[in-house]
């Protein structure tokens, strides 16, 4: 994939966007062997996290969906933690605040608590570089387990944008990958993808009907949890099992 600007940080003398170890030394060379790893329990993410351990000190983070983590989140980590012999950070989403902000899911009674709690709003921007500052890395550069054939989005941004941040420090080591390659590193390394394809075909990453309703059927402790912190999230499960149904019913009739 050819950048039209060949003063690109990420690009070789011909304009081609660098790919595997040509890549990462061109980010060693920037930002030292030290890296903050965005870790999402997702197959893209651990083949990244497979390709890089030899080439990088990773420092692999994750974001909990709610306080403490569900058991399926905690299992996994846990299983990783084990399998790479590194501890994992683990954070609470940013976008469990944003939710709480906008009153997500809340009845009227706890809006008032939320309003005096004032907790802002942050971004991963934020809270890598507090993980940075923790473990001795100014300003670190994150990576992503982003690949172009994931989508036609993801692909036009990495055209446009390139596989190393310049303004939004980013590096996408793995861009190139197809999911072959993908299944081949996971393939020959032993290494467990997390429960969350069994039940919910990817990595649970949202409140709406397609993962809540699944955390309902299969992990009942959970589904208590997250009734507790979004006390009205149940309406989200009639919205699609009641009102969908009967919609669909007067139309069929």
């Amino acid at each position: 994939m050819k950048r039209r600007d060949k003063g690109n940080i990420a690009t070789d003398e011909t304009g081609e966007y660098l790919t595997g170890p040509s890549l990462y030394r061109r980010l060693r060379e920037i930002a030292g062997d030290k890296l903050v790893l965005a870790f999402s329990r997702g197959k893209d993410s651990i083949a990244m996290w497979l390709e890089l351990r030899d080439y990088f000190d990773i420092v692999p983070y994750y974001c909990c969906q709610i306080p403490g983590g569900t058991s399926y989140e905690r299992e996994s980590l846990d299983y990783y933690e084990r399998f790479f012999g590194t501890k994992i950070h683990r954070f609470l989403h940013p976008l469990f605040w944003k939710n709480l902000n906008a009153f997500l899911y809340q009845p009227p009674q706890r809006v008032g608590t939320i309003l005096a709690a004032q907790i802002d709003d942050y971004e991963y921007s934020l809270l890598a570089n507090g993980l940075g500052a923790y473990v001795g890395i100014e300003a670190p550069y994150v990576a992503f387990g982003y690949r172009a054939n994931d989508s036609p989005r993801r692909r036009l941004l990495v055209l446009r944008e390139g596989p190393i941040g310049t303004n939004l420090r980013y590096f996408w080591p793995i861009w190139n990958w197809t999911v072959g390659d993908v299944a081949a590193k996971l393939i020959s390394s032993g290494v467990k993808i997390p429960r969350d394809y069994e039940v919910f075909g990817w990595t649970f990453t949202a409140t709406d009907y397609q993962y809540i309703h699944a955390v309902r059927d299969n992990f009942p402790e959970d589904w208590e949890r997250f009734k507790f912190w979004y006390p009205l999230i149940e309406a989200e499960i009639f919205r699609h099992e009641v009102v969908s149904r009967d919609a669909l019913a007067q139309v069929t009739e």
